[in-house]
């Protein structure tokens, strides 16, 4: 296994439990308090890797000219991104929903890089996308079902 593929499993596991967690634990609370907290925790984390790094000798590649402001843009859509799944816990959601719709997001990125001048996506891709287009197809539904049951 290479270390893309580890890191990206890592990811999400973690993922996989942060959703839980909110669901189970912070779903009450207001998004924007939960997200301060999450932002607040990682403040220290970041800072002892970056100490890390500069006391090895480790190399840290910093944005510069134009990639400085697509970094800085990227950080406001990653807080809107976390703001919007955890309001949906807020609102409601449960974790099969949510993280069921957030399949899609493999199939968003793939549409803006091809339309960034990307390739086409391999029948491979194709067929992996259709799957999770009726995965959410299917995760909506269950939700619509759900629903009808507590009404």
């Amino acid at each position: 296994m290479n270390k893309a593929t580890l890191y990206a499993l890592i990811g999400a596991v973690l993922y996989g439990t942060q959703s839980a967690v909110i669901e189970m634990r912070l779903k009450e609370l207001t998004p924007t308090a939960v997200l301060l907290c999450f932002y607040i925790a990682m403040l220290p984390v970041v800072l002892a890797i970056l100490a890390y790094k500069w006391s090895t000798g480790t190399p840290i590649i910093w944005p510069q000219g134009g990639n400085l402001y697509i970094a800085g843009a990227m950080g406001i859509a990653y807080f809107w991104a976390d703001w919007f799944t955890v309001a949906a816990y807020n609102t409601g959601g449960d974790v099969a929903t949510v993280t069921g719709i957030l399949m899609l997001v493999p199939i968003i990125a793939s549409v803006i890089k091809l339309a960034d001048g990307g390739t086409l996506p391999n029948i491979w891709q194709v067929a992996a996308y259709l799957t999770m287009a009726v995965s959410v197809g299917l995760f909506a539904k269950g939700l619509e079902v759900a629903t009808s049951r507590t009404m």
